[in-house]
Parts: structure tokens; sequence; C-alpha cells
């Protein structure tokens, strides 16, 4: 076996032949940069190469962000079941060793060099590994190989596929790259989930039935419910919506969350705890950030205390009559002033009654012209779905803002959270 580095472009070299498979893999790159689909762009890739250097033989294999191995992303003449795999670990792989070094290799024969294992199969007569080389160093590796009619790779042969490697890198890093976004998009999307301890649906708790309707927006609203039963059969409930969108805002939720189920103890005040959350939201939010909350406490007896910061006034829909209520005290959305005044008020509750808690973004839907949903909208749906079970209602008014909206996408977080005052439980 002889292994060769590379050297100096040899004259004999298809210049032609080469500049066109360049320009294919340039035509290439283009045409995927629409695409989100990593191994079907590394096996159109992969055949260009395989085209302008002869191969019968050949794989792509890019470093696997999850795992750090090696994935063989694309082959061509390989059996198809070895595509999508991580390569077990090995202590001499050649492949291992050309990713390390960032060195390609020149394969002639049998392979026995005590820095590598095994040998090429018996009818390859000729091999080429070689890095690829993106900006941020060595993301994979290129395998080429030959057998039979097709003849040995010689020296100019690898001075072809490194001019080709630099332009399947190029692309390649764009790949990998679209991957990573997507798993971060993904990863996004499942963040509520993984948060959300009131999930859209019926709880029924003691005294009061729970529901909350969520149509998410794909850009990540970060709207967020929580609930804390007391021993003394009260409970305290939040309902928080963020503003931005993406991961800043999923992390602010997530923040509003923590510190809500921290300080949401028997006995304390709707007002005081949006009071503390104000300040710790200040000292941890970046510049830009803030949260609008509801926070209430219920009480066995048909109690429920209120406090808002600068979440729209929920308000009261009575089982008997059509006199909404209100619940319009509390203070500045949490998180800009540290030293906000927050305030609440009480209401008694009739076996039946419900609050509403409505996000601006089904308030602030548009349609067409303009127009928004707004609370007057809000109020009317919950007059005519109050006999309906309590999550109906709550999804009845997302629905009718969805149904409002001259996109099928929300823009932010549609989000309903309501309870019910009720003798069972």
């Amino acid at each position: 076996m002889t292994l060769g580095m590379p050297r100096e472009p040899d004259s004999r070299a298809p210049v032609l032949e080469l500049a066109a498979a360049i320009r294919r893999l340039d035509e290439a790159r283009r045409e995927l940069a629409v695409r989100i689909d990593p191994s079907g762009a590394c096996a159109d890739l992969l055949a260009i190469v395989v085209e302008a250097t002869q191969a019968s033989r050949a794989s792509l294999m890019l470093t696997n962000p999850r795992t750090g191995r090696l994935r063989i992303m694309a082959a061509f003449g390989l059996p198809v079941d070895i595509v999508g795999r991580d390569l077990e670990h090995a202590k001499r792989r050649i492949s291992d060793w050309v990713l390390r070094e960032r060195r390609p290799l020149l394969l002639n024969g049998v392979v026995k060099d005590q820095r590598f294992d095994g040998s090429a199969p018996e009818e390859v007569e000729s091999a080429l590994c070689l890095p690829l080389l993106a900006r941020g160093g060595a993301i994979g590796v290129l395998n080429l190989a030959r057998s039979g009619d097709a003849g040995r790779f010689e020296p100019v042969d690898l001075a072809t596929a490194e001019h080709l490697g630099r332009s399947l890198s190029g692309a390649l890093e764009e790949v990998l790259e679209r991957q990573i976004a997507e798993w971060g998009w993904q990863g996004l999307r499942a963040a509520p989930r993984a948060t959300r301890r009131i999930m859209p649906g019926l709880f029924q708790s003691l005294r009061y039935q729970v529901a909350l309707a969520h149509f998410a927006s794909p850009l990540g609203g970060g709207d967020v419910s929580e609930r804390v039963a007391h021993g003394d059969g009260s409970q305290t409930v939040m309902t928080a919506d963020v503003t931005g969108q993406g991961a800043e805002a999923l992390a602010a939720g997530a923040l509003a969350q923590g510190l809500f189920l921290a300080l949401a103890e028997v006995g304390r005040a709707p007002a005081v705890i949006a009071t503390r959350m104000n300040v710790e939201l200040c000292r941890r939010l970046g510049k830009g950030g803030a949260v609008t909350l509801w926070i209430a406490t219920l009480s066995s007896n048909g109690a429920l205390v209120s406090c808002t910061a600068g979440f729209p006034p929920p308000f009261c829909v009575p089982m008997e009559s059509d006199d909404v209520r209100l619940l319009e005290a509390g203070g500045p959305l949490a998180g800009v002033v540290p030293d906000a005044e927050y305030h609440e008020q009480t209401l008694r509750l009739l076996p039946g009654d419900a609050v509403l808690a409505v996000s601006d973004g089904v308030l602030r839907a548009r349609d067409a012209t303009g127009q928004e949903f707004g609370p007057a909208r809000a109020e009317e749906i919950a007059i005519e779905q109050r006999r309906q079970p309590l999550d109906r209602l709550a999804e009845a008014i997302c629905r009718g803002a969805q149904e409002h909206m001259a996109s099928s996408l929300p823009v932010d977080d549609l989000a309903v959270f309501a309870v019910r005052y009720s003798r069972d439980g």
C-alpha cells in the first residue's frame, strides 16, 4: 500500500471538468438553500462528486452535533442501511484520523500502517479520504474509492478532489447550520409543553373548575399558566403573557412560572406576589423584557382576590345574568419599574360564575382590515357560551379570535385561562 499526501495540482488535471463540477456544486448549494433535508441534500451533493471523480464507491460523513461522532449522511455503491448511522467507536479508523488531523490521504492497495486498523475491501483498488473543512474547522469526511477498470487514484485526482471538497464543505456547512437551527426550533416549540403544568383542557379542583385554551404561535409566544393548591382548601392561580417571541420569550415565561411557584404560599395576597415577582423580573430580564400577569387567590367559599400586572382586565360572567364585571385593580406590567405598586380587589362568586383572563394575543388579533377582535367580542362569546363546559367556553373565545384573523397562523399565542366556582369538588 502507498500513502499519498496532497501535492500541487498536476498540469494533467481535467481543468474544464473540474470547473464544471464546481459550478454544479455551487448551483446545488443555491437550490439547497430552501431545504431542511440533510440526508437528501448530502445525497445530491455526493452524486456530483462521484461523477466528477469517477468513483465506484463513496460515502459522505458529517460530525453529528448531538453525539460528536461521524455519521454517514450519504453513500454510493454501498449498502443503503448504513446511511443515517453514527460510526461505532474505534481506536484507529482512517476517517477519524483524517478528521482529527485535517489531512487527506491517498490509499492504494492493502492498508498496512500502524496508525490504522483493517484494510480496504478486496475489490477496492484505490481510495481517497479527505477532511471537509469549513469556517469553524473540520465538519466531516469524504471517502472515495475505485475498483475495476476505473484504475487507481493518482496525486492529480487527490488535488481535484480537494478542489471539489472546498466547494462541497461550504454547501455542507450550510446544511448543518439549517439542521441545527431546525433542532433548535423544535426545542423551542416543545419548551412550552415541557414547562406548562396546567395543560389545555379542563381540571376539576376543590370548589373550582380550571380550564385553559391555548393556540400557540409558531414564533413561540411564551404564555404560561400555573396553579398552586394550599392545605386550607384555597388555591392561587396565575396566567402570564410575555412580551416578545422565540427563545427569550420562552425563557421569560419559565422564569415567571418559577417565581410564582416559589412565592405562591398559603395566605399570601396576590398583590404581594405581584410586587415581589416584579422586583425579581426587573433584576433578571434583559433590556426590553416584560411580563403581564394575572394573579388570583380562590377561597373555598367563593371569594376571589385579583391583581393584574399589565394584563388585560379579566372579566366575570355570572351564570344567571349578563352583568359582566371587570377586574381592573393591579398595576403596570412586571419587569419594568422595580418599585411599582400593585393593588387588588375582591369578588364574591356564586356557583356557576366564571372568571376569564384573555391574553392580548386574542384581544389584538386583527382581520384583513386591521380591526381587532377586542374585549367586547370576547365577552359576547363568553355570555353566549356560559352554560357550556368551562373548557369549551375558553376554547370558543380562542376559536373566535382565530376565525377573526386574516391569517390562520397567530402572530402571538392565543390563550384564555378560566376558573368557575362550583358546589362540587
